[in-house]
């Protein structure tokens, strides 16, 4: 079924642009499934090009124009937007064929948006703040575990000094996402790509390496400014060190399970999983692991 859809969505341009608006109206009445219209456009520009996922959005966005009609401007650029950073990432992955070159731009674009923000936009880090201290303070009112208010404006404070990094790099992780969904989808339909082959190979340049540090030393000139730079700035090695261990898990037998028992440890221990992912994947830009621990014959799960 799902290849057979694919064939479809690639095929024919109206039957695509259908099936995204329908996905996109069905989103305004609560149903998470607006998400999959990204996924589709991101299928149509990498298969078919960018004016063809062009054409696909001008069809997904009609119900965001119809709530800009009614006054809802937020919503359609919100809409937009998020259509647009889809099809702009699947058009990067279809001219560079290259997941380390994707993710890049995508850090780039994140810690450019993160300046214009800072400098341009302050007040939505404020309009940031009070979102996060509403779901906060709704969440604390449904929770079995009471957290005392003192501690819960220290945490509240505390996140807000990164709500500006996290927000960038949750639209661009969703994004990623969607786009890899697309490339998958494409993998069902068109012969020789190989999803797998090209995750495991994702690998960083040294010369990326050698800007981190130069944006850790950042911190001690303006740390509120450099901090939410840093949040997008390690997504790309964060990537490697994922790409590192998939590779690695491939050489095992019972990969499968190793892999299963490392999300699992990320579940409860995520920021010192991310930090052991991004040391990893930064020491492989020089060092080059898997020449040196990993076999070249990748054993087929």
């Amino acid at each position: 079924m799902v290849r057979r859809w694919g064939e479809q969505v690639i095929r024919r341009q109206q039957y695509a642009s259908t099936l995204a608006l329908i996905f996109a109206f069905l989103s305004f009445f609560n149903l998470p499934i607006g998400w999959l219209s990204s996924v589709i456009i991101a299928l149509v520009t990498l298969q078919n090009g960018p004016q063809r996922g062009l054409m696909v959005i001008a069809w997904a966005i009609l119900p965001a124009v119809a709530m800009l009609c009614l006054g809802n401007y937020v919503i359609f650029i919100d809409v937009v937007l998020h259509y647009l950073l889809a099809w702009a990432l699947a058009v990067m992955l279809r001219r560079s064929s290259s997941w380390l070159s994707l993710l890049n731009y995508s850090a780039l674009l994140g810690v450019f948006s993160v300046i214009v923000i800072h400098y341009f936009a302050p007040e939505l880090q404020s309009w940031l703040s009070s979102q996060i201290a509403s779901i906060a303070k709704e969440y604390q009112s449904v929770s079995m575990f009471k957290i005392s208010s003192s501690d819960m404006d220290a945490w509240l404070n505390y996140i807000n000094l990164f709500a500006t990094g996290l927000l960038v790099l949750a639209t661009l992780l969703s994004n990623l996402f969607f786009v890899m969904l697309a490339r998958w989808w494409q993998s069902q339909v068109v012969t020789g790509i190989n999803l797998q082959k090209e995750c495991q190979e994702v690998r960083g340049h040294y010369v990326a390496a050698l800007l981190l540090p130069l944006v850790v030393a950042g911190l001690y000139l303006n740390s509120l400014l450099f901090f939410n730079i840093l949040i997008v700035a390690i997504m790309p090695f964060v990537f490697c060190g994922l790409s590192i261990l998939h590779a690695f898990s491939a050489t095992k037998k019972n990969g499968g399970i190793f892999l299963i028992v490392f999300y699992g440890i990320f579940v409860f221990l995520a920021p010192y999983v991310v930090m052991f992912l991004t040391m990893s994947g930064w020491l492989d830009s020089f060092l080059n692991f898997r020449k040196k621990f990993i076999v070249a014959n990748i054993v087929e799960e």
